[in-house]
């Protein structure tokens, strides 16, 4: 009978929670299943090794003069689009008002640059962009002799394709106002300043020339500038 009670009390037997534990004692088991194995919250700096962006400058701030001029140029950008814009309906006056005021900026934001340190990054690329803007829609607008005089003024601080196209442009003026030697002439500088990884360019520059040996009658200049195509 004392066998059978006490086998029936083993039965019953549980053992005691850990949570009563925690309850009674008052302190807590830290939770260290939530935190993964050997994470860290940096482990680049525990490991010593730096981070490819701790050599970045820092960012300038957005009013600074660089910030600002960077701003004027895309402005000036969107004034040039316009007056192409208005050019392209014929409206020259329109055009004419847009690119001038383009070239207004770009004078306003070479100034800035130099009042501020920055003249070593002046934009002459685009101030050549504005002039040659400000010519192209002049001949567009029935001012050739204008147009040339502007080409004139860019011309001789320009370089490379820059200088081909403005001489490109000075050719094609010269040949629609029947000036065909000072339209040969400006042909040929612009065929000499060509760069060779601009076939086509050089190809047209070769076709308009021979269109004006053609008004000269120099028919074997003008199947030269033919052959040269082919």
């Amino acid at each position: 009978m004392l066998q059978s009670k006490k086998f029936r009390m083993t039965q019953n037997w549980r053992p005691q929670s850990r949570l009563q534990t925690m309850a009674f004692t008052g302190t807590a088991r830290p939770m260290t299943s939530m935190t993964a194995a050997g994470f860290t919250k940096n482990p680049l700096a525990t490991a010593g090794v730096a981070s490819i962006f701790d050599k970045l400058p820092p960012e300038p701030p957005k009013d600074s003069p660089e910030q600002k001029a960077d701003q004027l140029e895309i402005n000036i950008f969107k004034l040039l689009r316009d007056g192409m814009s208005a050019a392209s309906c014929k409206d020259y006056v329109t055009a004419l008002g847009r690119i001038r005021e383009a070239i207004k900026l770009e004078q306003k934001v070479s100034q800035h640059r130099t009042m501020n340190g920055l003249a070593d990054s002046i934009n002459l690329d685009l101030r050549t962009c504005t002039w040659m803007h400000w010519a192209q829609i002049q001949a567009l607008g029935g001012q050739p002799e204008m147009a040339l005089s502007t080409y004139e003024k860019i011309v001789k601080t320009a370089e490379g394709a820059t200088l081909a196209q403005i001489r490109f442009n000075m050719g094609n003026i010269n040949h629609n106002l029947g000036k065909y030697n000072e339209a040969l002439k400006n042909f040929r500088m612009a065929i000499d300043q060509a760069p060779p990884n601009l076939p086509r360019f050089r190809q047209k520059i070769a076709s308009h020339m021979a269109q004006s040996c053609i008004k000269l009658h120099r028919w074997q200049d003008a199947v030269d500038r033919i052959e040269d195509i082919l």
